[in-house]
């Protein structure tokens, strides 16, 4: 495929999540209206009409943010970011104290709207090239392509909030806040991650695209991985330091050793699941993404195994902090047999 031939097909790409995904939004969107409306309060119509509004702007800012993303464009989305912040800051100044909650959400709609046009206007002559292909083509093409990355996304969100609910079903209220405190830098390691694979993912699948050797891509990412290790490692006692004297300062009611017994876990668990996402992409730039799916069902199964240890062996919030590093680590060391396994097959 020439770089012109994958140019259109990212423009049809585009073009077909924008175009098909709005349909879907508006046919989604009226029957919850007219749902809202017959059998609901005027109170949460409104409710519904304010997260409809934000469905129709938020999509095509979404599409287009992703497509500056796969075209290595990182000034052009991180300008979107930085702009639709300071449209919002700049909205909530000027509206939150008239109109209160509905300040906010104009504000919002309203950053969004306008980079959504801006990015229309400079995009009209692609999107006139692009094209759109038939539905039932580019609607195969979406499922072929993102159903398997979706249901890993899927399972790995409901796996971070299942594991609050198990915590309190069988620790109780008070074990859940803890849970919920030291699960804090895992929920901001996953944030972090989530904003460098969308720069070193592309890039990867660039890089592969043009030299398509399996064995060069995973000796890259064992070599990000490893010194993201010893990094790790180095950083370590001055992580333990300073959460000590953070906690100790700031947060009383946790200053005590089995929560920061629990925070050493958890920085484990957060380092594992940052190679986990890098090795995610080895299986997406050689088509494999179906083993992301089966790995992200294999990290929920051992979740949901917890019950039975809950059930069986008694645990305590401590134990349940070790399991759960454990399953990443169980994960990342599968997923490294795999990475193996197909660069020595595609070598």
């Amino acid at each position: 495929m020439t770089a012109f031939d994958k140019r259109s097909e990212l423009f049809l790409m585009r073009n077909n999540a924008i175009f098909y995904g709005l349909l879907g939004v508006f046919a989604i969107s009226l029957a919850l209206l007219l749902l809202s409306y017959l059998f609901f309060s005027t109170q949460i119509y409104w409710v519904v009409l304010a997260a409809v509004a934000l469905a129709i702007c938020t999509l095509p800012y979404n599409v287009f943010e992703s497509y500056y993303r796969a075209t290595q464009a990182p000034l052009v989305f991180s300008g979107m970011l930085l702009g639709k912040a300071i449209f919002v800051i700049a909205g909530i100044y000027i509206l939150v104290d008239d109109f209160g909650i509905a300040g906010i959400l104009i504000s919002e709609l309203v950053a969004l709207a306008v980079i959504v046009f801006v990015c229309v206007v400079k995009n009209f002559n692609l999107i006139r090239f692009g094209g759109l292909e038939w539905p039932c083509v580019a609607i195969k093409k979406m499922i072929r392509n993102g159903f398997y990355i979706s249901v890993s996304n899927l399972l790995r969100n409901i796996s971070i909030t299942a594991d609050r609910y198990i915590v309190t079903l069988f620790l109780g209220v008070y074990s859940l806040g803890v849970y919920s405190f030291v699960m804090i830098l895992y929920q901001g390691s996953v944030l972090f991650s989530g904003i460098i694979m969308n720069i070193f993912g592309p890039y990867l699948i660039r890089r592969y695209s043009s030299n398509p050797s399996s064995r060069e891509v995973a000796t890259l990412l064992w070599k990000v991985v490893a010194s993201l290790a010893i990094i790790a490692a180095s950083v370590f006692p001055l992580f333990a330091h300073l959460t000590k004297f953070f906690v100790g300062v700031f947060f009383q009611n946790y200053n005590n050793s089995d929560v920061y017994f629990m925070l050493n876990m958890i920085y484990v668990a957060s380092i594992t699941s940052f190679f986990i996402f890098l090795l995610d992409w080895f299986f997406i730039c050689i088509s494999k993404e179906y083993l992301i799916s089966m790995l992200s069902s294999f990290s929920f199964v051992l979740i949901l195994l917890s019950i039975i240890f809950f059930n069986v062996l008694d645990i305590d919030l401590k134990s349940y902090v070790v399991f759960f590093m454990v399953v990443r680590v169980v994960v990342f060391l599968v997923m490294a047999v795999l990475v193996v396994r197909y660069a020595r097959k595609g070598a």
